[in-house]
């Protein structure tokens, strides 16, 4: 009994440490089937509940919908993505899965679609995992979850995972899925990318679909995904865009030549165009130096002041989307001036949920909106 529970054990292990294209091929090959690596999964999810990194996981249907895929690669199916069990960040639309954005009044919100983007990953062969835990409605960096527990991070339960999209970053660091799709709007791909160790990828804003997935700022929102690899980020993002991929080329990575722009008026503040490429290679915490081939030129710029670029208007676009997402009359925000921002509450009567819009704004007088 010990040695069949070692070699489980081992097994788990292995396939834990596969990354997405490592294993797809392996699925595509008739390597391992999409069921066993999907089991092994399941049960290393199970070993580390306390990492708090998924809110759902419906064991049964992830596991049906890996025979499904078995049966579709024995049929001849080569899709980029078959069998593939991946996590989302419960901000995204899953039909027939609950979306809750981590609070309480959603916990059993089912949606009735899925998201553009898992559509996309879904029509290329890969299976909703489960729904990763995240900050209550992605506003926040710590990973912390009031409703569904703090995010710990896989390589020190004392330390922070980093958020809003924690659970995404965790699952991924810790092995329970290849990859997750996460968003960004101020960090939430980027800082649990850093903190818990995987690649995150946070593509242009506009390049992925955003349709399904709860707004924050209409200017700023990006849907990403953490992976173990470039190579694995690579292959989700030709999945959700439609896009083949292109040719590696060695040595040369193009950016001979290429002027980079910096915001004076930002942190940045320290870096002047006198600035060496040997200092900016080493900027942002950097620990890998850019290859001394990569000539450019540092030029200065200025982010024109938002008070220009923002007004009411936009915080109505930002309303009607929320009205949009949920398709329902039940929250009823408040909208709270201060002197230079605006807190934007959204929530139940009595709920303690909000979300704080981080927008520079002009004096105006107070705006209350009511719901009918």
């Amino acid at each position: 009994m010990d040695d069949k529970t070692t070699a489980s054990s081992r097994q788990t292990a292995d396939v834990s440490s596969f990354g997405l294209a490592t294993a797809a091929a392996a699925v595509r090959n008739g390597d391992i089937t999409s069921e066993a690596y999907t089991a092994a999964l399941l049960q290393r999810a199970r070993a580390l509940a306390e990492l708090n990194a998924f809110i759902t996981i419906d064991e049964a249907e992830v596991l049906a919908a890996a025979r499904a895929a078995d049966k579709l690669r024995a049929a001849g199916s080569a899709a980029p993505l078959l069998g593939m069990p991946l996590g989302v960040k419960d901000s995204y639309l899953t039909k027939g899965l609950p979306t809750s954005l981590g609070i309480e009044g959603l916990a059993h919100f089912v949606p009735r679609e899925d998201a553009d983007a898992v559509r996309a990953i879904k029509e290329a062969g890969a299976l909703i995992f489960g729904k990763n835990n995240l900050v209550e409605m992605s506003y926040g960096l710590t990973g912390h979850n009031a409703r569904y527990g703090q995010v710990k991070n896989p390589h020190a339960r004392d330390h922070m995972s980093g958020g809003s999209s924690s659970g995404s970053a965790a699952s991924v660091a810790a092995g329970l899925v290849p990859a997750s799709l996460g968003g960004d709007t101020v960090g939430s791909i980027r800082v649990p990318a850093s903190f818990c160790g995987v690649v995150g990828f946070k593509p242009t804003t506009g390049r992925w679909p955003r349709n399904g997935v709860a707004p924050i700022s209409h200017t700023l929102d990006t849907t990403g995904v953490f992976a173990r690899s470039v190579e694995d980020c690579i292959l989700v993002d030709h999945v959700v865009t439609g896009e083949q991929a292109a040719e590696s080329s060695d040595g040369d990575y193009g950016l001979k030549g290429a002027r980079l722009a910096f915001a004076r008026d930002s942190s940045w503040i320290w870096l002047t165009p006198k600035s060496s490429p040997d200092s900016v290679r080493w900027c942002g915490n950097c620990r890998t130096p850019a290859p001394r081939s990569w000539k450019w030129t540092l030029a200065a710029t200025s982010i024109p002041s938002s008070k220009r670029q923002h007004g009411a208007s936009s915080l109505m676009r930002r309303w009607a989307r929320f009205r949009s997402f949920f398709g329902a009359t039940r929250f009823r925000p408040r909208l709270r001036p201060f002197t230079k921002a605006l807190s934007l509450s959204f929530g139940r009567r009595g709920s303690t949920s909000y979300c704080q819009v981080v927008q520079v704004l002009p004096r105006q007088r107070p705006i209350r909106w009511r719901s009918t």
